[in-house]
């Protein structure tokens, strides 16, 4: 089922998610609607947190391996549930990214390219991915935030945060016209500004 996706100034979305600790038919039923969700919004990736739902789980369906160019390559849907990211790389890179919750804004962050992750699937087996780069390893990254309550604009500079003040404040008028309340605004910004853009999230 297609469900509503929340918008910034939702509190759950910047809430750290509580554990699953039951694999059962609601969790399938929730997974099912993350996967539609994210398919009917042609996203990368999305969270629970993403359709009103507190719950440490997302799904992923950027490939493994990037296109020869570079380019992100969609994959079949991967469940991840109760995720760590156990390893950060120390090599860097910028690309940009957006998000469904945060609609219009985009901009260049810098984050490693490589990780490692672990979580459970579907049935509650335990499983990791080592070394993983390029455009599934930033989704990891952007998704796992989401499940530690941590959008991605927290990562602005000053100057980001201005530039994009006014589309953010719309939002979350948005937001709360449907009922959610504003909880807090970015935090934590830092002051890397780089140009070097590859492609949208």
């Amino acid at each position: 089922m297609i469900r509503e996706v929340v918008l910034y100034g939702n509190p759950v979305l910047q809430t750290k998610g509580e554990k699953v600790t039951s694999f059962d038919k609601e969790l399938c039923s929730l997974v099912d609607d993350i996967i539609d969700t994210n398919r009917a919004h042609n996203g990368v990736g999305l969270s629970a947190q993403q359709i009103g739902v507190n719950k440490q789980v997302f799904v992923t369906v950027a490939h493994p391996q990037d296109s020869p160019d570079g380019d992100l390559v969609i994959a079949e849907p991967t469940v991840f549930i109760n995720p760590e990211i156990t390893k950060y790389y120390p090599d860097k890179i910028y690309l940009t990214e957006g998000c469904i919750s945060i609609p219009g804004i985009w901009e260049d962050l810098k984050r490693s390219y490589m990780i490692d992750i672990k979580a459970y699937d579907i049935n509650g087996n335990p499983f990791e991915e080592i070394g993983v780069v390029g455009w599934r390893a930033r989704n990891l990254q952007h998704e796992f935030d989401h499940t530690q309550g941590v959008l991605f604009i927290e990562y602005f500079s000053k100057s980001m945060l201005k530039y994009h003040r006014r589309t953010l404040r719309n939002i979350q008028n948005r937001s709360k016209n449907e009922g959610a309340v504003p909880k807090r605004g970015p935090r934590i910004p830092f002051s890397d500004d780089n140009n070097q853009s590859l492609r949208n999230l």
